[in-house]
């Protein structure tokens, strides 16, 4: 163990994980979900996440624009057929849609909706959701019974261990948050405040050097965080230090340390977290993952796959259990993509009413800017 960071207490949660992921697979029907996109996000981390809850999600359809099935779906799910006519869909039948296109192409698919009665299902779009320009269409989400981003960023494993480890008060109070190389745009923006409990920076700056930023953003009651660019998978990481220590996705020799690796099997499958060496016990989602994961099928196994296809189970199974704390509204998504929009564009942004745990920027994008760019 490094430093002197008490882990005495990590067992009772692990005895209280134990039981809440007892409950996590119920008596419920499968909801119906209709897949729009069949790109390389679907094929390597949405198909094989809704693969480990097959239980919990039946897929009822697949939308593009070919109408082809790739390879790589049909070798997953062999009776997945794509098709590229909306009309193919019984939309009653359905309880989930699920977006994954460039976003620039969601308000014409909004369009192609427009009139379909939506009202019970439920819409998940890939982030950004939507472009900053096209925030008008924001009116067309009203159709659905509820609209989401998929946003993983504050879903995986390591990040999630991070979280309740902050929340138990291991490091103190989180004073910075570091993602270096770790974190692109809206998705380091929902990542650094889903840290901060959903808090919106008072204020930040960017440094620019050729095609890349470095972001510094400052919450209120002394919080800080900082984004580095350009991401890499394999060499990012992140630091978290608290009042009282410091968490790390990486070897760091410190005092009051906490340094949390992902574990595989022999195969490469990955099998779970570790803390200072420590393996952690795994919830039943964790098992699931192990037991179901179409590993040898998988187009990417990669232990950077793995991890975000772990994250996307994480949001499926809120979505069937309608969890709320790993939600995310498309409102939020689009702010942190506004957010990191202006600070490279304008090289610095205010937020006023920060301290009040409310937004100008994100009512004013809300409420002003589909008047302005309604066409």
């Amino acid at each position: 163990m490094q430093g002197n960071v008490d882990l005495s207490t990590i067992s009772l949660y692990a005895a209280l994980n134990k039981y809440l992921g007892a409950l996590t697979i119920t008596g419920q029907s499968k909801k119906a979900l209709l897949l729009i996109g069949s790109g390389g996000y679907i094929q390597q981390t949405v198909l094989p996440a809704l693969m480990v809850l097959a239980q919990q999600f039946s897929v009822k359809g697949l939308i593009n624009k070919s109408g082809a099935t790739p390879t790589a779906i049909t070798q997953m799910i062999p009776t997945l057929r794509a098709s590229a006519d909306l009309a193919s869909i019984d939309f009653a039948s359905i309880d989930i849609i699920f977006v994954c296109i460039p976003h620039l192409s969601v308000p014409a698919l909004l369009n192609k909706m427009s009139g379909l009665s939506l009202s019970h299902i439920t819409l998940i779009v890939c982030t950004p959701v939507l472009g900053i320009k096209d925030g008008h269409y924001r009116s067309r989400f009203k159709s659905f019974k509820q609209t989401l981003a998929f946003e993983n960023a504050f879903c995986l494993p390591p990040v999630v261990l991070a979280k309740r480890l902050i929340d138990e008060g291991k490091i103190g109070k989180l004073k910075k948050v570091y993602l270096n190389h770790s974190g692109y745009r809206y998705h380091g923006m929902a990542l650094i405040r889903s840290l901060y409990n959903g808090a919106y920076p008072s204020y930040g700056r960017t440094l620019s050097f050729g095609q890349y930023f470095e972001y510094s953003l400052k919450f209120p009651g002394g919080r800080h965080a900082t984004m580095l660019q350009p991401k890499d998978h394999a060499a990012g990481y992140f630091m978290l230090a608290g009042s009282k220590g410091i968490i790390s996705d990486h070897p760091l020799q410190a005092k009051n340390t906490l340094v949390i690796n992902s574990l595989q099997d022999e195969t490469g499958l990955f099998a779970g977290l570790s803390l200072n060496g420590q393996p952690q016990p795994l919830c039943t989602l964790d098992q699931l993952f192990i037991d179901r994961l179409p590993y040898s099928r998988l187009p990417d196994n990669s232990l950077f796959r793995q991890l975000h296809i772990r994250g996307a189970v994480e949001i499926f199974d809120a979505c069937y259990r309608n969890d709320k704390t790993c939600l995310y509204d498309h409102s939020e998504t689009i702010y942190d993509n506004v957010l990191a929009t202006l600070l490279e564009r304008v090289g610095f942004w205010f937020e006023p009413l920060a301290r009040f745990k409310w937004s100008l920027t994100r009512w004013l994008y809300v409420n002003v800017w589909p008047l302005l760019t309604r066409r």
